[in-house]
């Protein structure tokens, strides 16, 4: 999403009983051609990239999504294009690797799904189903707390991994809880940014302190050392001590 340029991203989680039962993921980024999405949508994929570019061995997509669930579908539209879909199945992948392109009357369905958040997403944009969710672990508490639960974990996750988007490029996060076959929800929550750099006063009077790193075959380069204060309640402070930096 970030790389096709998009500024609004939604994360919808769908539940039915209080379980997760799909994932949809838009964006109102460029949007891919028919052939774009097909090589997109390959494993392995061959391709030249940027030095701004956010992908390497084309797999990111692929891998993050078959993680979780066995069923993944990708529709995507350029501006005064056709909507293209494409669909990833654990069956289709057994039976010689064979990813179905859906038929416009079955892509269609998928274009008509709103999404206030991301108005202009099926102008031009993108968006990602999982379903057939088969990775997630039960809560402990309920059901319906397991949804909560990971709406939290990605608030904090994205927020975390995100954070210079969303400072630098105005880049907008959104996740919402949606019941299945209900209408559009209209609560939703907008990933902040957490710096894990943000703090308000450095821990020590040395810090940050950078230093020049040289190693063999490779251009010797710079890393920063960073110092967080003692008992300072902020967001960000999480980050430290859920990585054991504490």
């Amino acid at each position: 999403s970030v790389q096709a340029g998009a500024k609004n991203v939604v994360v919808r989680l769908v539940e039915a009983e209080g379980h997760l039962v799909s994932v949809l993921i838009a964006d109102d980024g460029v949007g891919m051609t028919r052939s774009r999405l097909r090589e997109a949508l390959r494993f392995g994929l061959a391709a030249e990239h940027g030095g701004d570019s956010l992908s390497k061995f084309g797999l990111g997509l692929k891998l993050a999504s078959i993680s979780q669930c066995r069923q993944f579908t990708t529709i995507s539209v350029v501006k005064n294009g056709t909507p293209a879909a494409r669909r990833w199945t654990i069956e289709g992948m057994a039976d010689n690797w064979q990813c179905e392109e859906l038929a416009d009357s079955d892509a269609q369905p998928l274009r008509a799904v709103p999404f206030t958040r991301v108005a202009s997403w099926s102008a031009h944009g993108t968006v990602v189903v999982w379903d057939d969710l088969d990775r997630l672990p039960r809560g402990q508490d309920g059901a319906i707390r397991q949804v909560l639960d990971l709406k939290r974990s990605l608030e904090f996750h994205l927020g975390l991994h995100f954070h210079r988007f969303i400072e630098g490029r105005g880049l907008r996060l959104v996740i919402e809880v949606q019941e299945a076959d209900g209408p559009e929800t209209s609560q939703f929550t907008e990933v902040k940014a957490l710096n894990p750099f943000g703090y308000p006063r450095s821990g020590s009077t040395h810090f940050p302190r950078s230093y020049e790193v040289a190693i063999e075959g490779i251009t010797p380069f710079t890393i920063v050392a960073h110092l967080w204060p003692a008992r300072v309640e902020l967001p960000e402070r999480a980050v430290q001590i859920a990585a054991g930096e504490d």
